[in-house]
């Protein structure tokens, strides 16, 4: 056990475990990593194809005895991917009851509510799905579909009662579920786009920096919205729709987000090829 504990080994054995098991969001990229790989080949001897089938088969039965996640839906549990990350000042946590300073980040396993203090911040992680960053007085209720595989995400993952919320998604368009956050005023759906939010139990503010989100005001109203909209969701389900500026693109919060926006994504995408590819790779040539 003191050998199995120590820092590089435990690095490497979680380092094989995400290869083993990857997330809800790339199983389908995986599949089809696959299978480009089995059919994009010339023709060959059929003596040579049963040969190769054979140990494809071979291959695959062992891949599902090792690592059943890559094909089958993945379990309701958090992913170690799941944090809380507090980035700045006073950082605070409840489940229901007290309230707790955040010293360090903190592994998503059960729902929770989040509040960044004066002059703080934080940043929740939702593995290689989507990324909610809070600005200082802000309050953020996490809710359990936060916690589940990118396609079981059915309903809302947080509410959003009061505070400037910058959330990005990273699902693909094709996917059935979408990234679902609760207003005061309604509710705001992203499949793979950026957003600012400035949250108020009167007035909110929603402007789009990156692709599209859907709005559906409190009084059922739909709206679509793409990238340089802006609206604000007025009591009694009124909305005021206009243009995000320049000097509104220019204030440090935006650059800022998008910045990190971009690095994100480039990991997301790094980790997919590398996944994808160990996975086509255990398929003879």
């Amino acid at each position: 056990m003191a050998r199995t504990a120590h820092p590089k080994l435990k690095h490497g054995f979680e380092h094989v475990k995400e290869l083993l098991q990857p997330s809800g969001l790339v199983m389908e990229r995986l599949r089809a990593a696959i299978f480009d790989h089995i059919l994009a080949r010339e023709p060959l001897p059929i003596w040579r194809i049963t040969m190769k089938w054979t140990a494809s088969v071979a291959a695959f039965a062992l891949l599902f005895s090792f690592a059943p996640k890559l094909f089958l839906a993945p379990t309701i549990e958090a992913s170690p991917q799941n944090v809380l990350i507090p980035t700045e000042g006073i950082v605070s946590v409840t489940k229901g009851a007290e309230w707790t300073q955040m010293v360090s980040r903190l592994e998503l396993s059960e729902p929770l509510t989040v509040r960044t203090g004066e002059l703080s911040a934080a940043t929740i992680i939702l593995g290689d799905t989507a990324v909610l960053r809070l600005d200082e007085n802000t309050e953020v209720n996490l809710r359990p579909t936060a916690l589940l595989p990118s396609h079981a995400r059915n309903e809302p993952i947080a509410r959003v009662s009061y505070g400037r919320l910058w959330a990005t998604s990273l699902l693909p368009e094709t996917l059935s579920t979408a990234t679902t956050l609760v207003l005061p005023q309604g509710n705001v759906q992203l499949k793979n786009g950026s957003i600012s939010l400035f949250v108020d139990p009167v007035r909110s503010t929603l402007q789009v920096y990156h692709r599209f989100a859907d709005l559906m005001a409190s009084t059922g109203q739909a709206t679509h919205l793409i990238e340089g909209d802006q609206v604000t969701l007025l009591p009694e389900g009124a909305i005021q729709r206009n243009l995000v500026t320049k000097n509104m693109r220019s204030e440090e919060w935006v650059r800022t987000n998008l910045s990190r926006d971009a690095a994100h994504r480039t990991e997301v995408e790094e980790h997919m090829q590398e996944l994808a590819r160990a996975a086509a790779g255990i398929l003879p040539t």
